[in-house]
């Protein structure tokens, strides 16, 4: 994706074009591997512990959309500015696993901190740089606001699932 904004940068429209149907096919691939990876991983680890509840989920949330903003980028390739928009939106969604490990890596594994505490520094990241981004487009487009208010759905759905939040659970919430 760096070497795609590369070529847009330099006005290299037609070498952008052609790396990008070369990609469309590394993107299926990366698709159908993380969903297998997913699907066997989601079954074996579920019941470990929270932090794993906890990313496995937000990942999982965010995952598709991911997929639909890749979508969209693609078959908005027309218009130069919403096929960004999307890809940035796409980028954004896959921060959180990146993000996580590269915090996790860097800080927290090194000094033998708990890797509980990754978590959420890696969320608030994400939020603020969606927030900047629709700060930056002056709100522009709606699918900025909404992926945003995903996203924070997508938190709330994790923290739920690695707790096991359910009616049952806290019957005064429901």
């Amino acid at each position: 994706m760096l070497s795609q904004a590369t070529l847009v940068y330099q006005r290299r429209l037609v070498s952008h074009r052609k790396l990008g149907y070369c990609l469309a096919f590394a993107l299926l691939t990366f698709i159908i591997s993380t969903v297998v990876l997913y699907t066997t991983v989601y079954q074996e680890r579920i019941t470990t512990s929270v932090i794993f509840r906890l990313v496995l989920s937000l990942d999982i949330a965010l995952f598709p959309l991911f997929i639909f903003f890749m979508y969209r980028a693609i078959f908005s390739a027309g218009s130069s500015l919403k096929h960004a928009h999307w890809i940035l939106l796409a980028s954004v969604m896959l921060l959180p696993p990146g993000l996580g490990r590269l915090i996790h890596g860097l800080f927290f594994f090194p000094f033998d901190l708990p890797p509980r505490f990754f978590y959420e520094p890696t969320v608030i990241i994400t939020g603020l740089i969606l927030y900047k981004i629709g700060q930056a487009q002056s709100w522009q487009f709606n699918s900025t606001r909404v992926c945003l208010v995903a996203f924070i759905s997508a938190v709330l759905i994790s923290y739920a699932v690695a707790y096991d939040i359910t009616k049952e659970s806290i019957p005064w919430l429901f």
